[in-house]
């Protein structure tokens, strides 16, 4: 999923239809325009990560939460 306003200390909260769901983690964009539709330049680095499970949440699509907005990725 390539969107432009997932960056550092932003919270991104995935559906998970199935036990035993998977994450994994794809190229870091210098520059992203959203879906790739410009393109995007990617550059080394790394990238961390917390994963936990919140059950009781059923939204049918990721939600991206950062430091000044929430957005519905649909």
């Amino acid at each position: 999923m390539d969107c432009k306003h997932l960056t550092r200390g932003s919270v991104l909260y995935l559906p998970v239809f199935a036990p035993g769901g998977l994450v994994a983690t794809g190229d870091i964009h210098a520059y992203q325009g959203d879906g790739e539709i410009v393109g995007g330049l990617e550059v080394a680095g790394e990238v961390d990560l917390k994963l936990e499970v919140i059950k009781g949440i059923a939204e049918p699509w990721p939600i991206l939460e950062t430091n000044d907005r929430w957005y519905a990725i649909v």
